[in-house]
C-alpha cells in the first residue's frame, strides 16, 4: 500500500488491485465470506491503473477485471460508490472495448448491475458518439485489436436494430443518447455501400 504513495504509476496500482483481486478469487473458491474487505480497495485500484495507462490496449485486462468484480458483487454499497466514483474520474473512452460485454447486462436482474450499465452506455454515447461509429463504419485500422471487437455488433443492421428496440430505464438518463446513437449507426449502416474484405489467402 505505501509503494503506491511514493510509485503513483499504472505498474504500482496494478500490482496493487491485482492483489486484492486474487484474494478475493481465492475466498471466493473456497465458499469464503472474507473478500468483502478486498473489493473496494481492487476495485479503487483499478480504476487508477486504467486512468493513468498509456493506452487502452494496456489496460484492457483491467477493464476486465472491473466488470468481473461489477456483475458479482454491485449489490454491496461500497461496490457500487466505488464503481461510480471510478466512472466519473477515467475517461469514457477506455470502455469501449467492452461494449459487448456491456450490452450483454442491460437486462441484467440485479438491479445496481442494470443501471449501472445504462448509466455508463449512455455515458458513453454522450461523450463518443463520433468515435462508436467510426469503428461502427469499419474505420478502425488504427486502434487495437480489442476496440476493434464492437464494430461487429454495431456492424451488423439486423443485430444494431435489436439493440435500438432495447427497452431504456425510466430516469434522468434515460438511455436515450445511446438509442440516439444506435439509430445514427443504423442509417450510416444503411446508407453506405458494403466494404470488401481483404483478400483470401490461398
Amino acid at each position: 500500500r505505501m509503494a503506491i504513495h511514493f510509485d503513483s504509476t499504472y505498474k504500482a496500482w496494478h500490482l496493487w488491485s491485482l492483489t486484492n483481486f486474487e484474494l478475493i478469487q481465492y475466498y471466493e473458491r473456497y465458499g469464503s465470506d472474507k473478500v468483502r474487505p478486498f473489493l473496494a480497495p481492487a476495485i479503487q485500484g483499478f480504476f487508477e491503473a486504467i486512468g493513468l495507462a498509456d493506452s487502452t490496449l494496456l489496460c484492457f485486462p483491467d477493464v476486465l477485471r472491473v466488470l468481473t468484480l461489477w456483475f458479482r458483487h454491485a449489490a454491496l454499497p461500497e461496490v457500487e460508490e466505488s464503481l461510480r466514483e471510478g466512472f466519473r474520474r477515467v475517461p469514457t473512452d477506455r470502455w469501449i472495448v467492452v461494449i459487448p460485454q456491456l450490452i450483454a447486462r442491460m437486462h441484467s436482474p440485479h438491479s445496481v448491475v442494470r443501471r449501472l450499465v445504462h448509466e455508463l452506455l449512455a455515458q458513453l454515447a454522450g461523450t463518443e458518439p463520433v468515435r462508436l461509429l467510426r469503428l461502427q463504419a469499419g474505420d478502425g485500422e488504427q486502434e487495437p485489436r480489442p476496440i476493434r471487437r464492437p464494430a461487429q455488433v454495431l456492424g451488423d443492421p439486423g443485430r444494431t436494430r435489436q439493440l435500438a428496440d432495447l427497452p431504456c430505464p425510466v430516469g434522468p438518463t434515460h438511455g436515450q443518447p445511446w438509442r440516439g446513437l444506435v439509430a445514427m449507426a443504423v442509417i450510416r449502416q444503411e446508407r453506405q455501400p458494403a466494404i470488401p474484405g481483404p483478400p483470401r489467402r490461398v
